[in-house]
């Protein structure tokens, strides 16, 4: 079927348009590889840029890193970018309504509306430029501050930690974790035993001292991201004084159309219900959700969004040969963690990898060139 027939020529003939719900890592990838094989797509996204978040903690810290983070979506997007929040989608009409009050239609859609969660590893800001002036507004309340304290163990707090620390060598910084080890995620298999005491002796080698096993019990009555005098308490009742407090919590799905989703297409943590081979959302047809919004059980990386996103494209081009589909196989279990610019900590399909080549991989500049590369566009010097 269609064997002498190009790609768009197909994709005209079945009436094909995709539409993708989020530009971040999974929905970009995914309307990048549309852009790439001729497919009609639309790319609906509220901010005016992709968030490249994995170096959004440096730049919280580096002033001259800021403008690395943020690619304008119009330059590479051009008219198949819309940027508009999407208020209502119509699943039996295959329609979208956008807060402007216009209407997109769709043949085949991707959620890829990502995760919600505490600045700088997050933003709701819609403009490169209330991008930078958040950046700068909380280096300027760490550079203030004598002392921090950093509220969770996961990757952004260690992340995080050692990004303060490299930066300033004097200030008091504490690290608190309600969980027994870092990385302790629910979820479970990227980091094991080993490589988490590696990075808790990286910190506590960086003069960070590391809080295991106690949860924050005052944490409602804490002012956040400013710099005042407070106390922070612990349900094992660890004192803490600090100028500067800074949340570092798990992250949540994003799916603030939740009201919209049929019963039983979301899990008991708002995440989209998926075919873990397919990414298809079950329940609805040629609906597809990837990234972190997605219940596919591993760690929720941007690589694996973007896997996901390529997956889904894959397919369709398979469906509209007649040729039979791929299934979703993760190309690495494992997690690169940083631990200030020279290197960090990783696990990479079993293989415990050494500080420095984490520091040639992933610290040195955060991936930052490969996605400005990837976007076509020039990144800031």
């Amino acid at each position: 079927m269609g064997g002498s027939q190009s790609l768009p020529e197909l994709a005209q003939e079945q009436s094909i348009h995709v539409v993708v719900i989020g530009g971040g890592y999974g929905g970009t990838t995914c309307a990048l590889a549309l852009k790439k094989h001729g497919i009609p797509y639309t790319l609906v996204e509220p901010k005016e840029y992709f968030h490249h978040n994995v170096g959004a903690l440096r730049a919280a810290v580096d002033k001259g890193f800021i403008p690395r983070t943020a690619i304008p979506l119009k330059d590479s997007f051009q008219d198949q970018f819309v940027q508009e929040k999407v208020t209502d989608i119509n699943f039996e009409g295959r329609t979208l309504t956008l807060e402007s009050g216009k209407s997109l239609e769709y043949s085949h859609l991707v959620i890829a509306t990502g995760s919600s969660g505490p600045f700088p590893g997050r933003t709701e800001t819609r403009t490169i430029q209330d991008l930078a002036d958040a950046y700068e507004t909380i280096g300027n309340e760490i550079e203030k501050a004598e002392s921090v304290v950093l509220i969770g163990g996961g990757a952004v707090g260690v992340e995080l930690a050692g990004e303060i620390r490299s930066k300033y060598k004097f200030k008091k910084i504490t690290l608190i974790h309600s969980g027994e080890q870092l990385f302790n995620s629910a979820r479970g298999a990227a980091m094991d035993d080993r490589t988490r005491d590696a990075a808790l002796a990286m910190l506590k080698a960086m003069d960070v001292d590391v809080v295991l096993g106690e949860r924050v019990s005052n944490l409602e009555g804490l002012t956040l991201y400013r710099n005042m005098s407070q106390t922070v308490k612990t349900d094992q009742e660890k004192v803490v004084n600090a100028d500067l407090i800074l949340s570092c919590t798990g992250l949540k799905a994003d799916l603030s159309l939740k009201s919209n989703y049929p019963e039983g297409t979301l899990d008991n943590e708002n995440r989209l219900k998926v075919n873990a081979q397919t990414m298809e959302v079950e329940g609805l047809s040629n609906v597809f959700g990837i990234g972190d919004c997605a219940n596919v059980p591993q760690e929720k990386m941007a690589a694996h969004a973007g896997d996901q996103g390529e997956l889904v494209v894959k397919n369709l081009i398979a469906s509209l040969k007649g040729s039979s589909l791929s299934e979703y196989k993760p190309r690495f279990e494992g997690m690169f963690v940083t631990v200030g610019p020279g290197g960090g900590v990783a696990l990479f399909n079993g293989w415990h990898i050494p500080s420095f080549l984490v520091g040639l991989a992933k610290s040195k500049d955060l991936f930052t060139k490969r996605y400005w590369t990837m976007f076509g566009q020039r990144e800031p010097v």
